[in-house]
Order: C-alpha cells, then structure tokens, then sequence
C-alpha cells in the first residue's frame, strides 16, 4: 500500500464501502481501505545528526551541512546521505522539519542557515552572531512545516560573514511526514 491524502482516501471509502443496500461492501474492501488509512497515518521520518565535536569551514558562499551519521529512517520513503533527507513518496506531501545546532563561533561571526527543498532556499531561515571579542558556543534551532510535490530532497545551509573555522557540538536535522489534503 501507498500513503494517500484525506481526498483520495474519501474516494477510496465511497467506492469500496458505499452504504450496503446493495450488498457490496465485502471484508476485503473493509480491509483495503482501512489498510489504506493506516498506511496514511502512520508516522515516517528521517533523522542526519553529528554527536561529536567536528571541525567546520563556513563560507560566504555557503555550502549545505555535513553530518557524520545517517540516523534512523523508514524506509523506502526516506532515504539519506549525510548531507541530504530524501523523501520517496509520490504527489502532494506535507514535510515538518527540525534542525538544531550548537556552534562554537570566532568573534565578529554571523551564521546564516537556511532550509533548502529540491536544491531552492524556502523561506525558513535563522541568523545567528556571536559576541565581538569573544569565541562562544551558541544554539540555535530552525523549525518549519512544507507542502509540496514529492520526491523531494531537504538540506541544511549554512553561510557565513566570511570564511570562519567553527566547530558543531552538536546537530541534528529531521524529517517528518504530516498528512496532507
């Protein structure tokens, strides 16, 4: 079975479960549909995150975050590299995303992170600036929920004033599926 949205799975119930005046409704249409709903609602996600202190290289020009682990996913809607949560469905999809990191930052350092979909900056962005004079860790977290048209790919940007070594403590970056019309 596929996930389907509320209207297909309306068309699904009307055509396989009318009233039963007629006799019609069978168990094996009952099942269909309520296996149907269950594959809809079901909960799927995909999880990139970095748990030990890593050494990174911030640009002005920017470049899209690297993890050190692939995390828990299902599979085969979701797949992963570490710099990339793909999703495999099929149509219209509703995705809800969270990223969050800690970052030990040089003085005079802004950081931009921005969430990307199919390889195009969304309106989701957050900017974070350390303390002039001071080398600090900071946390910063970027949350949001997309519609859109599946397959879809979801990245993390992050671009800096100008070229600055930082360290991630921590990172992490997920997806989720929500249900969709």
């Amino acid at each position: 079975m596929s996930r389907k949205s509320i209207t297909e799975l309306k068309a699904l119930l009307a055509a396989n479960v009318p009233d039963n005046v007629t006799s019609l409704v069978t168990p094996a249409k009952v099942r269909e549909v309520l296996d149907s709903i269950l594959d809809t609602i079901k909960p799927s996600f995909a999880v990139l995150y970095t748990s030990n202190s890593q050494a990174q290289t911030f640009t002005a020009a920017g470049s899209f975050l690297v993890f050190q682990t692939i995390g828990q996913m299902d599979s085969p809607e979701w797949s992963a590299t570490t710099n990339n949560i793909h999703r495999d469905a099929v149509g219209q999809v509703a995705t809800e995303f969270n990223f969050q990191m800690d970052v030990a930052m040089p003085a005079d350092t802004t950081l931009t992170c921005t969430f990307y979909v199919n390889g195009n900056p969304t309106e989701y962005a957050t900017v974070l600036d350390s303390i002039k004079n001071d080398v600090q860790t900071l946390s910063f977290s970027l949350v949001g929920f997309v519609r859109g048209s599946a397959p879809a790919d979801y990245k993390i940007h992050i671009r800096a004033n100008a070229n600055r070594n930082c360290t991630t403590d921590t990172a992490s970056f997920g997806c989720q599926n929500q249900i969709t019309r």
